[in-house]
Order: structure tokens, then sequence, then C-alpha cells
């Protein structure tokens, strides 16, 4: 995959192409953290019958300073504020196409600054609604991303930052008032026909297996972005600084029988009045392929503190792990998971998890983290 920047962070191509300024271990063992998550608070899942999610994506789960907790529920156009102790406090939007209301909030995203202005791209408006942390109404911004928006940020100068599917590749874009700039952009390999007419499909294609996207966070002026499958991670701050942390560790070497692996039970699909149809993982993948390697990040979060968890992307057979990074001092240590997937970090160093329930429900985890020790290889 072809990975380049543009825009006023082109100086970061230095930190993309070499190893002078990186902060590179010269082994590539994991150090082991020993971090344990014990459960304090939940929203969602099956049972709530306020906040009665069917799909969540972890960028429609927002935090800020006063760890208010903001999570979208898509279906009724609206977000909910609680706090970090799972109490409801307030709704925001509400379906309709008047000030403040969202028309469409399917596949929509939000972001939410330090402050808690908290933003939600309306697709129905083709707008950013906005409110202020009292829930007062800010003036409706226009996006353009030129694509599916899979992810939103907001500066703390309250730019916004879009990350943009636009098929052959994904941008991500910084979007002030005056202005859209270009950060990163990271090519995509292309769709391959998938046989699917005898599950009532036709023409339908998907991306060869292990596909990887651009994994970023921000976290009021700070930016961080994985730009490739190796274990790289670049960081922006709005004043211009850039730096890069990395290990050496390589990423998995990516096989057909790896790939089918990812689809235990097959490729399926359920169409109304026909039932579910399901073909086998070993044909999927002989006929959309799989990518070289396995990118080593699916997701970053920056934890207000300092330091940045980075997910590695889940391997079958392989235990759940994230790499820890402190920004100013490089690799820390690797943390095993487990079931947790962190979305964000509340002031106290609490990660909000966003999770299923054993009926597949999703629901928001808050969980306080227990670091001991200085880890052992």
């Amino acid at each position: 995959m072809r990975i380049y920047v543009t825009g006023s962070v082109a100086a970061l191509s230095c930190l993309l192409l070499t190893t002078s300024c990186s902060h590179a271990r010269a082994d590539d063992q994991d150090v082991a953290l020993n971090v344990t998550f014990a459960r304090r608070a939940s929203i969602g899942g099956t049972g709530d019958t306020l906040l009665a999610l069917r799909s969540l994506f972890a960028s429609g789960v927002g935090v800020d300073a006063e760890d208010r907790i903001y999570v979208l529920d898509a279906p009724a156009n609206r977000v909910g504020v609680f706090t970090r102790a799972g109490r409801f406090l307030a709704w925001r939007g509400g379906a309709g196409s008047g000030p403040g209301e969202i028309a469409n909030a399917f596949s929509a995203r939000l972001a939410v600054s330090s402050r808690g202005e908290l933003w939600v791209y309306d697709r129905g408006k083709g707008n950013a609604v906005g409110y202020d942390a009292n829930g007062t109404l800010l003036p409706e911004r226009p996006l353009r991303p030129g694509g599916l928006l899979w992810g939103l940020g907001v500066y703390a100068n309250r730019a916004l930052l879009l990350l943009t599917n636009r098929g052959d590749s994904v941008v991500l874009r910084r979007q002030s008032d005056e202005r859209a700039e270009t950060l990163a952009v990271r090519a995509l390999p292309a769709r391959r026909s998938l046989a699917a007419e005898r599950c009532g499909l036709s023409g339908h294609s998907d991306r060869p297996v292990f596909t990887g996207g651009l994994p970023w966070t921000l976290r009021d002026s700070t930016l961080a972005f994985a730009p490739s499958d190796s274990a790289v991670i670049v960081v922006a701050t709005h004043s211009g600084e850039t730096r890069r942390l990395e290990r050496a560790k390589r990423p998995v070497r990516a096989d057909a029988a790896l790939a089918a692996q990812t689809m235990p039970s097959g490729w399926s699909v359920h169409i109304e009045g026909q039932g579910p149809c399901t073909i086998a993982a070993a044909e999927v993948v002989a006929q959309i392929g799989f990518v070289p390697t396995v990118p080593m990040y699916a997701s970053l979060v920056l934890d207000g503190r300092g330091r940045m968890w980075a997910m590695r992307t889940v391997v079958p057979g392989a235990p759940r792990q994230a790499d820890v990074f402190a920004i100013d001092g490089g690799y820390v240590g690797t943390v095993n998971i487990g079931a947790v997937n962190p979305v964000a970090f509340l002031s106290d160093g609490s990660v909000v998890s966003l999770e299923v329930d054993a009926n597949e429900v999703p629901v928001v985890v808050v969980y306080a983290v227990r670091e001991s020790g200085d880890g052992t290889r």
C-alpha cells in the first residue's frame, strides 16, 4: 500500500522514511506490563431500555475533561450524555431537520472536545451539528467528506478532523471554517469480486482479508496516526511539532490459512424472505485474496497523561494486546487486554471500552486500570 503525507505536516516525510528521529528499540521482544482491569460501570447492553443500542462504532463514543461520556444513539438520531458511573445526564439532538436536530445519524460519527463541545455529523443535512457543554446549540458547520466518513475529531481550536474512505484510499484531513488541509493519505487495495449469486447478491465485492485503514487518535491538539502496516506511529501537535514512535517488531505475515481463520463460520448473509446463506471461508479467501502482512495496529488512543495505547490487529489464535508508548519516550511495554476494547480514557486513568454482551448487544464499559511492577520479558 502507498502512503504519503501532504500539507503543513509534510515535514513528517522524514519521520516516515528514516529512523534518524525515532525511538526504536534494538530488539523486537515484548516487555510485559502487569495491568488489570476492574469493571466500574456500564452503559447500554441487554436490558438497558434507556439506551437500546443495535450497533455502535468506536467513533460513536467520546469523553470530555469532566469525565462525561457521550454515546451516539443512531436509531434515535441523538447522543446520550452520562457520568463516569453510567448515570444518565441529558440527551443532545433528536430526530428532525430543525436547528439542533439530526435528520440522519445512520453510520454517523461524533467528536467531543475536552471542554465538552460536541459535534455530530448529520448525513441528512450534510453538516456537523454542534452543542456546547451545557447543550446550547452552536452554528452548524458544513462538511465535505468526499466519501464515506469513518471518523470525526475536534481540535482545541475548534478545527475538525475528518477520516474519509474515498473508495481507492483513506484520507485524513483537517477542516476549519477557512480551509481544508489534507494531512495523510493511504491507498487501499482494489475490491475483488465475490461470487455470491447463490446468496441472492450479484456483483458483490470485498477488499482482501487484513486490509488496513489509517488508525488515528486526537486529544485536544495532539494527533497521532499509524500510516503503514509496520509498528510506526506519527505524533503531531497543532503547533507543527512532530515525532515518530516505533518498535522494531515486524508485522505478522499473512497466508490463506490465517485469512480463512478470521471467518470460522464462513461468509454469511441473511436476506429477508430467503433466510441465511453461507460461503465457506476457504472459498471466500480464494476469490478476494489477502494482503501480504497483517497491519500491526488497528486503533490508537491517547490517555491524556502523556501515553498512548496502540491496539494490535487481532490475529486468530493470538492474545489481544496493546503496545503502550510514552509520547516523549517511546515504547513502554505491552498489555494483554483480553475483551477490553479501549476507545477513550478518563481523567483518573480509567478506560472506556466498547464491547458487546452475551447477546451481541453493544455496551460501553468503564474499567479502573491498575498497573504494577516495571514489566518483565
